[in-house]
């Protein structure tokens, strides 16, 4: 998905793109639970089976779309004019080949230049901050409810889902701002994806110290407010590592996002075991230290990509096929015309 993003849309379009393809997550974690837990208090086909068949139907609905309407490269497409295909070769395929087009003319995969780039190394490190935060939340939130504010079902119900509502919203908005400001010329795409980045983090670190120090079972309407702040601050990753994650390699963004899931599947794996290291006997004080961890490892992951984040085509996905205009000129006293080859590097050949 990443790498069909990076061709079909342009660098000031990405984060809006990004904004829209990821808000599944958001719209499980929220309306999905809902949605299930209704199937569950149904009799037809004993409820809970009915879970597994919805996930199923809707897998085939989106694989029915994804076949009939998607395609590699927007050139590949017969729903588009001949204008919106220009239109994104100006913008992108001009720059932005597909490796195995580059395969084709004898290029090879920069993958060492790739691993040692401090602009991948951003990416991965936010997002593993990105997947500890979200998981731990996401899968404790409903326990630290319960057996540190107290909270019957429905209000821990209500806690849980607030914080990815208000990302849901904050994706958005903050993804059109981005794009906004950058067709504008207000922000570059790098100084835009530091900024969003930044926000992400150091929002999220100060929702965490807050839950850590302050937040207890006589202060909900606090804990409302910082769910809220933490569901803004996670917002602000689409516009800040996810557009920097398209953005700096087009035509390897499919291998540059399997670096940032490991390291997210990695961030997945670590919150269940931080809980577990830490939180033995359920108190607060465990808690307070499990949020603070996730602090610093915010912080960390924000001044890293405040130093190395880039939002840029690097150098070394820069290079791009040769383009070749032909021109004949027919010399006076000559019969034979002289054929000037002009590659898009510059280059000229002339032959008669």
């Amino acid at each position: 998905m990443a790498a069909m993003i990076a061709r079909w849309f342009p660098a000031s379009e990405r984060s809006t793109a990004a904004g829209i393809y990821t808000s599944g997550n958001q719209l499980a974690s929220s309306i999905g639970v809902v949605i299930a837990s209704s199937l569950c208090r149904t009799h037809f086909l004993n409820g809970w089976p009915l879970i597994f068949y919805l996930d199923g139907l809707i897998g085939f609905i989106w694989l029915f779309l994804l076949v009939k309407f998607a395609t590699n490269t927007p050139q590949e497409s017969t729903f588009l004019s001949s204008t919106e295909k220009d239109y994104l070769y100006d913008k992108n395929g001009k720059h932005h080949t597909t490796f195995s087009e580059r395969k084709a003319i004898g290029e090879k995969l920069p993958l060492s230049r790739m691993l040692l780039s401090t602009a991948v190394m951003a990416v991965v490190i936010t997002q593993f901050s990105f997947n500890l935060t979200n998981t731990l939340l996401a899968t404790y939130l409903p326990t630290y409810m319960r057996d540190i504010m107290y909270l019957n079902l429905q209000e821990n119900g209500f806690y849980t889902a607030l914080p990815f509502f208000v990302q849901l919203l904050s994706k958005y908005s903050l993804s059109i701002l981005a794009d906004v400001l950058k067709s504008k010329g207000i922000l570059s795409h790098t100084a835009s994806a530091k900024a969003f980045q930044i926000l992400t983090n150091i929002g999220t670190a100060i929702a965490c110290i807050i839950l850590a120090l302050f937040v207890n079972c006589s202060r909900t309407i606090l804990l409302s407010l910082v769910l809220t702040l933490y569901g803004f601050a996670m917002g602000a990753v689409i516009p800040g590592c996810f557009t920097a994650t398209l953005s700096i390699a087009p035509s390897y963004a499919g291998m540059i996002t399997s670096f940032t899931l490991t390291a997210g599947a990695i961030g997945n794996a670590c919150a269940p075991a931080l809980v577990a290291f830490v939180v033995r006997e359920g108190q607060s004080s465990e808690w307070a230290v499990v949020y603070i961890i996730v602090a610093i490892v915010n912080l960390s992951a924000g001044l890293f990509f405040a130093f190395f984040g880039k939002a840029d085509v690097q150098p070394w996905a820069k290079k791009t096929i040769p383009q070749i205009q032909t021109t004949q000129i027919v010399p006076e006293g000559l019969e034979k015309p002289t054929i000037t080859l002009t590659f898009s590097d510059g280059t000229e050949i002339s032959r008669l």
